[in-house]
């Protein structure tokens, strides 16, 4: 386990992105004319992260990113092509001619709960043998128990980071596609957006389940390498890890993940963050559920 926050921000996002994992996906309206459909696509970038349960790999992300999915699955007029998973962001060199980990996104590997009111917002992909496999020889680490499942209270923790891809840049510079294949542009790079964790909120922020609510600092993210714009809006990066940053007793500063960035109040400079750890509380029991089942039907049949 290596939870020591190097010193430099460009050591952190490297150091991070070993997490963090994008899900492109396109999609494209039924029609009758087959000409140019190249061109009739909209290709969107979710953010998201892997975290490990049990042993098993899951790709995690804001419930309203797989909302959107399922959207336009059942919708007869549109269909979704090309999705694939993006790993390999602390090596840019590498990703800049990335094709990705070409994946499926049946319904039954996906999970959603999504409820605005109750202050839930999460979801996910349950990822096979062959994606982890691709993943690993990234060199992607996932996310274990480790790093989520104690840590101390929010108030102690320093900072707060967040990490995802902002809509400015994904929108300025779409995904690049040939033939159908898609290949993230270079100009496409994640961003640490730091955030202080707030002690208290207003009652208007505060829901029936418990969230992580952080506000933004005003160095909100550095400057678009590509243009030298800075990016204003961090829209786009909902899915996207939080990390909480405290001092440890040995003088080191060490991280966890506390939180799914899924809503924002720009007005406020606030966001809010499904905690990591109920939501892997949950998916261990479905894990857990499904091998008593598994066990059951072994004892039956033999």
């Amino acid at each position: 386990m290596n939870d020591i926050v190097p010193a430099t921000s460009d050591e952190q996002i490297k150091h991070y992105l070993r997490h963090f994992v994008c899900l492109v996906w396109s999609v494209q309206k039924n029609n009758d004319e087959t000409i140019e459909l190249i061109n009739r696509v909209d290709t969107t970038h979710s953010s998201g992260f892997v975290i490990s349960v049990n042993g098993h790999w899951v790709w995690i992300t804001a419930g309203h990113v797989i909302d959107e999915i399922v959207k336009y699955k059942e919708d007869a007029d549109y269909k979704v092509i090309n999705p694939r998973l993006f790993d390999r962001w602390f090596d840019f060199d590498r990703n800049s001619d990335d094709k990705g980990i070409p994946i499926s996104i049946e319904m039954g590997r996906m999970f959603s709960v999504s409820n605005e009111e109750s202050g839930t917002d999460y979801g996910g992909l349950l990822l096979n043998n062959l994606e982890v496999e691709a993943m690993k020889r990234s060199g992607i680490e996932p996310l274990d128990e480790r790093y989520w499942a104690s840590f101390p209270p929010m108030a102690d923790f320093k900072i707060c980071q967040l990490l995802g891809l902002p809509a400015d840049t994904t929108e300025k510079h779409k995904a690049h596609r040939t033939k159908h294949i898609v290949r993230i542009s270079e100009a496409v790079r994640p961003v640490l957006a730091p955030a202080s964790p707030l002690k208290s909120a207003d009652a208007q922020f505060l829901t029936d389940h418990p969230r992580v609510i952080c506000k933004l600092r005003d160095d909100l993210v550095p400057d678009d390498p590509a243009d030298g714009e800075a990016i204003k809006n961090i829209k786009g990066m909902s899915g996207g890890p939080l990390f909480g940053l405290w001092q440890f007793s040995d003088g080191t500063t060490r991280y966890r993940v506390v939180g799914i960035q899924s809503g924002v109040f720009p007005e406020n400079r606030l966001i809010t963050a499904c905690p990591v750890a109920v939501i892997a509380s949950t998916i261990k029991s479905y894990f857990e559920h499904a091998e008593k089942q598994r066990a059951s039907v072994r004892s039956v049949t033999s």
